[in-house]
């Protein structure tokens, strides 16, 4: 039996929620909570979700292993995740990594590409229909086919599913690490206009005020994007959207000395748009934040900035940020809720809250004069 105690309890569904108390464990599960006033140590917060990054376990392991991914995500504070594998494969497959993840005490959704690279309705559609798949994503390349559109849609909409759409318009723009702006213009950067985010968004938006149904917009990166967003939502049409983790530490000035570590599959803004992101993330406009996981060899990144690869390593980062964050502008109880919760939700699943007898391996600790992220066992 372990006690760890003056426990601040961050977990909006919890009868604790707000509260200071001692947390006495026993075999992994909460067995007693005895409240007390007291000087906060720790937090304890529900595991969060990482409603987008990458997974190359399964055919790049020298880019990162299983188990990097693992302790990568237990860094984070993660144990839900919505995850692209770089990687044509099928529902089968994803459905067994998934199982594999869950045993591993991970929640997992694999994003199933619905179209090939022509924007063509994949025959697999009928494949993720009878494995109950009710994520369809669509690839990096934008579908301009309103007609595609409207029947990915109309497929999702008898399922209660959800349609992922990456904002970018990574096919015209190839090899843009910047959005235009007069630096990226004075430093040389290969840029894309902002349209490239703002087309694509509109398009959609268009095709579902038509069709009805729910739709999750990644990848927003842009003040002309947020403002997009905001504008769709004042309809009451039925979508969510995330900023990059990346975006919301630094913009395109990082790229001031052509350092490829900061080439990114989104890419950076101004200041401008930095800060348009972080204000729609904290007031709501933008659900969720994404790591966009996506870790790259050294190899792969030892190149000037136009030859190296997209790509960082973030997943680590993703409770630290929150907190960060959300402690800074007093709004850490509403960014739990969404980047647990609601985020969870979103993937279809649903976290239990913290009470006697919960499983506190869905539940990690936060440590604010270090700002280390630990779980219950690492306490001596």
């Amino acid at each position: 039996m372990k006690t760890i105690e003056s426990v601040g309890i961050i977990d909006p569904y919890s009868p604790y929620h707000g509260q200071c108390c001692d947390v006495v464990i026993e075999a992994g599960r909460v067995v007693a909570i005895q409240q007390k006033k007291d000087k906060i140590r720790f937090y304890l917060f529900p595991a969060l979700t990482d409603v987008f990054g990458e997974y190359n376990g399964l055919y790049f392991p020298e880019r990162e292993t299983p188990e990097q991914w693992k302790q990568a995500a237990l860094s984070g504070g993660v144990r839900y995740a919505g995850i692209y594998v770089p990687c044509e494969t099928t529902p089968e497959l994803f459905n067994a990594l998934q199982q594999q993840l869950r045993q591993q005490g991970f929640y997992i959704r694999c994003y199933l590409p619905s179209v090939d690279t022509q924007g063509r309705m994949a025959p697999i559609l009928q494949a993720y229909h009878k494995a109950g798949i009710k994520h369809v994503f669509l690839p990096y390349k934008p579908i301009e086919d309103t007609r595609l559109l409207t029947k990915l849609l109309r497929y999702l909409g008898p399922i209660d599913g959800t349609l992922f759409v990456y904002v970018f318009d990574r096919g015209r723009y190839a090899e843009a690490v910047a959005y235009e702006s007069a630096f990226a213009m004075l430093y040389g950067l290969e840029s894309a206009p902002f349209v490239a985010e703002t087309s694509i968004i509109g398009r959609v938006v268009e095709v579902l005020r038509y069709t009805g149904g729910k739709v999750h917009f990644s990848g927003i990166a842009t003040a002309k994007g947020v403002a997009w967003i905001a504008q769709a939502k004042k309809e009451g049409l039925s979508i969510t959207a995330d900023v990059p983790i990346t975006h919301l530490l630094y913009d395109q000035t990082i790229l001031k000395d052509f350092d490829a570590r900061y080439k990114f599959a989104v890419p950076l803004g101004t200041e401008e748009d930095k800060q348009a992101c972080l204000q729609g993330y904290l007031d709501g406009t933008i659900d969720f934040v994404a790591s966009y996981h996506a870790p790259r060899t050294p190899e792969e990144k030892h190149h000037p900035l136009p030859q190296a690869h997209f790509g960082i390593a973030t997943l680590h980062q993703l409770a630290t940020t929150v907190f960060t964050l959300g402690l800074q502008h007093q709004c850490i109880d509403s960014l739990i809720e969404r980047q647990s919760y609601q985020a969870a939700a979103l993937l279809g699943f649903e976290p239990q809250p913290f009470k006697e007898g919960c499983d506190l391996k869905d539940f990690f600790f936060y440590h604010p004069e270090t700002q280390q992220i630990q779980q219950w066992y690492a306490f001596t």
